[in-house]
């Protein structure tokens, strides 16, 4: 590591088609690597956007290949090397300017050949320098007092007076403080000038009362930031009204973003690309050439406010088809047949394809004579009520399920009760009956038992006394 780029001399010896320093290249391992790159992110907070970029490329092509420096011309950074590494985002104006900046600055090492390109190498070395205040044995002029108190007002007031300088400041360079985060919010400075004098600042000068003081200041500031707000957002719709007038493609590129960010806020609008843009060129060109000439940002704001509904109304019968979720200018070019014949349609507008209940009631009600705030309104109303009214109702459903499941409960009790009555009848009424049978059996005559003879059968008893013999004849 401490043999990386020492002091190299502005020499250069070819090999190939490789321009080197010398000497030639150092063993280069991966904890050098880690270590440079580490240092490579300790430039950061002293170099732009575009010269750490710039840094990085070339650290990409030294160190990260195992080489202390390398040959690079411009069309490395430009455009690239295939299968090797990406090319800058970047002009070659900016690019010329960010290496003239680190060569000044002693970060980057540069050597240039004669006929082409240079070698870079990078200086790990390199140390910011820091500006140090001389040490003063002196002790502070407080105005002839050297007490705590007499400090603590210059500071104070030389706070204000650095406030007010602040303010004038603000008033000469603008403001960039707006409610729409896409506003430009940029001032004219020579217009500013006109009407902010120094005369106009002596209301916000020191006085005795600091706090009314800041409060001015405040105020000035405010009223200062609303005008730079009001002046910058008639600028802007005044460039949108020339731009929809010219209708030039860059025009309606921008207007179709602007359009997209009101519609759908949460959705960043892509640029067109190089296809898109000829595209709509030949669209307009249509448009333009009809003979009745008709006007294309109609027909691109109309395409935004209704996607869905489009979507709805012309690809959700198609299978095995998946639309975009937001306006896509390539999705339209495409299907601009189907586009153009929603546009043409009459009826498209008292079509309630892709609109929520609300919405369609709240059209229902517009067709009527209500304003859209009468409508939202009376439509917030009668879903409350409506509301109102199903809780009411499933209330009363309640209630009677309720009365109904214990009429049936009282009814099964009364049955149960029913069936217990009977039983305990019909217990009774089967006893009565075994004791009358019982005392039946008890009056019956007892029965005579016959005597029975040897062979066992009854020995029949003469009652008819004597009469004799009986003759046989």
């Amino acid at each position: 590591m401490e043999d990386l780029h020492e002091d190299q001399k502005n020499t250069s010896v070819k090999n190939k088609n490789v321009h080197l320093f010398s000497p030639k290249n150092a063993d280069i391992t991966a904890t050098v690597k880690f270590e440079t790159l580490n240092k490579l992110n300790r430039f950061m907070p002293h170099v732009s956007g575009n010269e750490f970029c710039v840094l990085h490329f070339i650290w990409s092509r030294t160190i990260y290949w195992g080489k202390s420096q390398e040959f690079i011309c411009a069309r490395h950074f430009l455009k690239g090397i295939p299968n090797v590494i990406e090319p800058l985002n970047s002009s070659s104006r900016s690019l010329s300017r960010s290496l003239s900046s680190l060569v000044e600055k002693g970060i980057l090492l540069r050597v240039h050949h004669e006929h082409s390109g240079s070698s870079y190498a990078i200086n790990f070395k390199w140390e910011p320098v820091i500006m140090k205040a001389p040490k003063s044995s002196k002790p502070k002029n407080t105005g002839g007092l050297k007490t705590p108190k007499r400090l603590a007002e210059k500071t104070e007031e030389n706070g204000v007076a650095k406030l007010a300088t602040g303010v004038a400041k603000l008033a000469r360079g603008g403001s960039q403080i707006g409610e729409h985060k896409y506003d430009n919010n940029k001032l004219d400075n020579n217009k500013y000038d006109k009407e902010v004098s120094a005369s106009a600042l002596t209301d916000i000068l020191p006085t005795k009362n600091k706090k009314e003081e800041v409060e001015k200041i405040k105020k000035a500031a405010e009223d200062f930031i609303g005008r730079a707000v009001i002046r910058s957002r008639e600028a802007r719709e005044r460039k949108l009204t020339k731009a929809a007038e010219r209708e030039t493609v860059a025009d309606l590129e921008r207007l179709w973003r602007e359009e997209i960010r009101i519609v759908h806020p949460d959705y960043p609008p892509p640029c067109w690309s190089a296809k898109e843009r000829g595209q709509m060129k030949n669209f307009r060109n249509d448009f333009h050439a009809e003979p009745e000439p008709k006007r294309v940002l109609p027909f691109l704001k109309f395409c935004i406010e209704n996607w869905n509904r489009i979507m709805t109304c012309r690809f959700r019968f198609r299978k095995n088809f998946s639309c975009p979720e937001f306006p896509d200018l390539g999705f339209i070019m495409a299907f601009k047949k189907d586009f153009l014949f929603v546009y043409g349609d009459e009826n498209f507008e008292s079509k309630n394809l892709g609109l929520t209940y609300f919405d369609q009631q709240v059209r229902a009600l517009k067709k009527r004579g209500y304003t859209t705030a009468q409508a939202e309104k009376a439509v917030r109303e009668r879903s409350a009520k409506k509301v109102d009214d199903t809780v009411e109702a499933e209330l009363k459903a309640l209630k009677e399920r309720v009365r109904y499941e214990c009429a049936e409960k009282e009814k099964k009790i009364q049955e149960v009760k029913q069936l217990e009555r009977e039983r305990a009848r019909e217990a009774a009424k089967r006893y009565k009956e075994k004791l009358k049978q019982q005392k039946l059996e008890e009056e019956k005559p007892p029965i005579q038992k016959r005597e029975l003879d040897a062979d066992g059968y009854p020995v029949f008893q003469d009652n008819f006394g004597p009469f004799g013999d009986f003759d046989d004849e």
